[in-house]
């Protein structure tokens, strides 16, 4: 049978083996990291054409590319496991930084630094590079750095020509993209192909099997710290651990405010989360609830696959911006109510 949200190949009702979901997901996450050496190497070089002429199309191709590698990224978001979690997760890190903040002021201080020395090496600081800083420095065309008026930087930054400026940001968006399209082909190399990678490796064993089941059951709190509080809540002022201003919202918690692409980010999350749930691939063999099945929680995995259906249905149809759904939650208790968008998917999780 189809469960509901069929639309999007979820097959329900399945049952595998353990050594089944280990090997198709150790497959399926192979599958993402060489997406995502391949979109990171396609940013890399379009901000080398684009910063080669500063042609407008050449920005616009560039967003694309942005969006490309970071939509591929969000689906490994979701898995923080292996290589991405080893060294408390600093590879992860070194490629999307987040929920850490940027430091902005210090991105405009590096392009300073970059454009002005022809020796120049990339900080070891991850505030400031990855992810996070290319979206800055392709997205933000005010051009006007958010530093104190009282910071040499400041000063220095706001004499430049807008031309001046664009040649700064690229002599620091050239290196991050380089850097990153490096940690892209590091975390493929680490995580291995479909046939021979982390997960494969340890199906035989059977504590090591058990371990890695059990740690994918630890990182899917993603959905739920992540995602729902602080994706979602932080935002609308509806946490305080996460928004200090809560009930008031709090736009500048939004994840990703230049490219206006948070929305996307949050559905590739979750289409992630069915992955995991229903299996990756086309035709889908089953998943973490065609597992539970086989494990006699046949209504765990019948009530888990409706509620990731209609999850994913909420997030991947609709169609207003993340901002106009933020603001429209107003001053919506979600814990009373699910009448917004933002209130149905909190539920929903």
């Amino acid at each position: 049978p189809t469960a509901p949200g069929g639309e999007f190949g979820l097959q329900a009702g399945l049952r595998i083996t353990q050594a089944q979901f280990l090997g198709d997901l150790g497959r399926g996450i192979a599958t993402r990291t060489g997406e995502f050496r391949k979109t990171a190497e396609a940013l890399d070089a379009s901000a080398a054409a684009y910063c080669a002429s500063f042609d407008p199309a050449l920005l616009d191709d560039l967003k694309l590319r942005f969006r490309d590698a970071l939509i591929v990224w969000q689906n490994l978001e979701m898995v923080q496991m292996g290589p991405l979690a080893d060294n408390a997760n600093a590879l992860k890190f070194k490629i999307y930084g987040w929920p850490q903040l940027s430091n902005y002021c210090k991105i405009d201080e590096e392009s300073l630094a970059a454009v002005n020395d022809p020796e120049y090496a990339l900080p070891s600081n991850t505030n400031r590079k990855g992810l996070q800083a290319l979206e800055y420095l392709i997205y933000d065309s005010s051009l006007i750095s958010i530093c104190p008026a009282t910071n040499p930087t400041k000063t220095e930054w706001e004499v430049l020509s807008p031309v001046q400026k664009w040649q700064a940001r690229c002599a620091y968006m050239k290196p991050v993209a380089a850097e990153l399209a490096t940690n892209a082909r590091s975390l493929e190399a680490l995580w291995g192909s479909s046939n021979d990678n982390f997960v494969s490796r340890r199906i035989n064993d059977a504590a090591g099997a058990q371990a890695l089941v059990q740690e994918l059951f630890n990182k899917l709190f993603y959905l739920d710290i992540e995602v729902k509080n602080q994706k979602l809540a932080a935002p609308a002022g509806q946490d305080i651990k996460f928004c200090n201003k809560t009930p008031l919202p709090c736009p500048d918690k939004e994840e990703l405010h230049y490219s206006h692409l948070s929305k996307e980010a949050l559905a590739a999350n979750i289409r992630a989360l069915a992955d995991i749930i229903f299996g990756y691939g086309e035709p889908r063999t089953g998943g973490l609830s065609a597992l539970v099945r086989s494990e006699n929680g046949v209504d765990v995995a019948d009530r888990t696959e409706k509620n990731i259906a209609g999850l994913l249905a909420l997030s991947e149809n609709q169609t207003a911006t993340f901002e106009t759904l933020i603001a429209s939650k107003k001053a919506e208790d979600c814990e009373l109510s699910q009448l917004s968008w933002d209130c149905q998917v909190r539920q929903a999780i």
